[in-house]
């Protein structure tokens, strides 16, 4: 069954979830006289036809259509249009046809007051989710739930609560993800395997909220299904289980995951379903000091990585020609339409202007097409390298990655403490970069870095990294938003991160509370300005020059046309002050 079916079966009646073969479906019907059942077993069969991915799916559903409304059927048209719905949407992937047809059910549900609008709202909420357009797919959710709250329709409900919960989780709002997935939790279920993807989602919400007891409970949960070992759907689940347990630095039962995330991994044919998988397996052979799968694993998923990039430049390039073909087509018709003017011209007005008039026309037809060429190139070269370009910073970034990597499994393999940590600081140098050109891989913007968004992700990098969990500092970011090219965002991502990493080792005492951090970033007068400052002991002399930290911080700064000062901050703590003169 696709992906979207998967996700769209949900919203269908419980009637169209029976076991019966088609053929045997097709019997009923030429038997059935009830108006209700008969249209019910055309539906049936649609959507068994939908699951072999059968354009006879639509052929029934159609049909189904035409027998309700003869039967002045009002249900069964808005559920035959809903079906028709369906098939757009997972099996054509013509979603613009899928929301019209999904729009014209509910003005029908509305005119005839069928009441069915909630599992509509449902329907379109689930379409906007498969695009990504998590805003659209929320208010559709909240319609649903609000009118299936109303209805007493509760299957309704539940299916609302945990796309809602999923929705959630996809934009951050951790909250509220976990409110509507444990309540979703509390109604009872038809159905186990949405339980179990709620537990799933709501374990991903904990573990993003610091609470990672109550994560590996709902973890656990979410695969004790009889059937999780042999059903795809349960994938990912167990690759959750798995990061929770080595988050949580539990080694006890990691190695029976291997086998049924190996399977799944074998199964598996979507690129994009395989990743999770493949870097749970990466994950839990680095913590059971399998260093050689390790590393096969992580040149594995660099590779699924590099094919997924692959597939989308290959859709792009088959855009491009698309648009070519149509555009040449358009061409043609107007030439042909140009021609047939001046064959009209030339036959009312004489020899003379005709061959001005031809002269003209000839000469301004190739400056056009000499421009429209052009133009066709420039753009076309335009794509091509931004295409490179992107595909340049990927590369960039997975090298890094296995920079990171080898240093990982270095590190695992030393004795010495003062190294292990030498290695770890240059692990958290190498991600600054990282960052970097992942952000320029995965954005528009190709030529630069927006400050916000990367000293947010890098800071929070940093803290969940190095940061003692039962001791938090509390960290406030002051960034003004401002987009720098590479050369001058990498040297204060490394500034930054060697600042924050010797607070992090001297700026308290090991068991001190209440420890706060503050970074700001400040453009004033034509200078940036980077502040970090802490609430620690102090400085109690003069920074030493004698560590390799402190003599990259000076090169950095130097590069930048930078002055870096320490200053006693206004809690009594150290501050760090950067004056930035060459930026852009």
């Amino acid at each position: 069954m696709p992906r979207r079916a998967l996700l769209i079966f949900l919203l269908l009646p419980l009637s169209l979830l029976g076991q019966d073969s088609i053929a045997d479906l097709k019997k009923q019907l030429l038997v059935e006289t009830d108006v209700a059942k008969k249209t019910m077993l055309f539906i049936d069969v649609s959507w068994e036809y939908m699951l072999r991915e059968s354009d006879s799916s639509l052929y029934y559903a159609q049909e189904a259509y035409n027998f309700s409304k003869q039967q002045n059927y009002a249900f069964g048209q808005v559920i035959s249009l809903e079906m028709q719905g369906l098939f757009y949407e997972s099996v054509a992937d013509e979603f613009d046809k899928a929301i019209e047809i999904y729009l014209e059910a509910i003005a029908l549900a509305e005119q005839e007051n069928v009441n069915y609008l909630d599992s509509l709202h449902l329907a379109i909420g689930v379409l906007f989710q498969q695009t990504d357009n998590y805003d659209k797919a929320g208010e559709y959710y909240e319609l649903a739930l609000e009118e299936a709250k109303k209805n007493g329709h509760n299957a309704v409900v539940k299916i609302a609560l945990i796309n809602l919960g999923v929705i959630y989780n996809r934009t951050g709002q951790y909250q509220l993800a976990e409110q509507y997935l444990k309540e979703s939790l509390q109604l009872p279920s038809e159905d186990p395997v949405a339980d179990d993807g709620a537990y799933n989602n709501l374990s991903q919400v904990l573990m993003k909220q610091n609470k990672k007891e109550e994560a590996l409970n709902y973890a656990i949960k979410s695969v004790q299904s009889p059937i999780a070992k042999e059903d795809m759907r349960y994938a990912i689940h167990y690759a959750t289980l798995a990061e929770t347990l080595i988050q949580l630095n539990r080694t006890e039962g990691l190695d029976t995951l291997v086998p049924i995330l190996e399977a799944f991994k074998s199964s598996i044919i979507s690129q994009n379903e395989r990743l999770p998988i493949i870097k749970g397996l990466a994950d839990i052979y680095q913590k059971n000091g399998n260093y050689e799968a390790a590393l096969i694993s992580t040149q594995e998923l660099i590779a699924v990585n590099d094919s997924i990039a692959i597939a989308d430049r290959n859709a792009l390039i088959y855009d491009l020609e698309t648009q070519y073909q149509t555009q040449q087509a358009k061409q043609a018709l107007e030439k042909k339409e140009q021609q047939q003017l001046f064959y009209l011209l030339l036959a009312g007005a004489g020899f003379l202007i005709a061959l001005l008039l031809g002269y003209f026309f000839v000469k301004n037809r190739r400056k056009n097409a000499l421009l429209a060429k052009q133009k066709q190139m420039l753009e076309a070269t335009i794509d091509e390298k931004n295409i490179l370009l992107k595909e340049t910073h990927h590369r960039v970034k997975n090298s890094f990655q296995i920079v990171s990597s080898l240093l990982y499994l270095q590190s695992e393999n030393m004795d010495d403490r003062e190294g292990q940590l030498a290695i770890q600081e240059a692990q958290n140098r190498v991600r600054s970069m990282i960052l970097i050109h992942q952000k320029l891989y995965n954005k528009d913007r190709l030529v630069g870095i927006e400050t916000q968004d990367y000293f947010n992700d890098l800071v929070k990098d940093i803290m969940e990294t190095n940061q003692n969990p039962e001791r938090p500092i509390k960290t406030k970011l002051d960034i003004c938003s401002k987009v720098l090219d590479i050369e001058t965002i990498t040297p204060l991502g490394l500034i930054v991160n060697e600042l924050i990493t010797n607070t992090l080792k001297h700026a308290w005492e090991e068991q001190a509370d209440n420890k706060q951090l503050h970074i700001a970033l400040n453009e004033a007068n034509d200078k940036m300005i980077l502040e970090v400052a802490d609430n620690g002991k102090g400085m109690s002399g003069k920074i030493k020059d004698s560590s390799f930290g402190i003599k990259l911080m000076k090169a950095l700064s130097k590069k930048l046309n930078a002055s870096l000062d320490y200053l006693t901050s206004e809690t009594g703590g150290t501050k760090a002050v950067l004056t930035v003169l060459n930026y852009r």
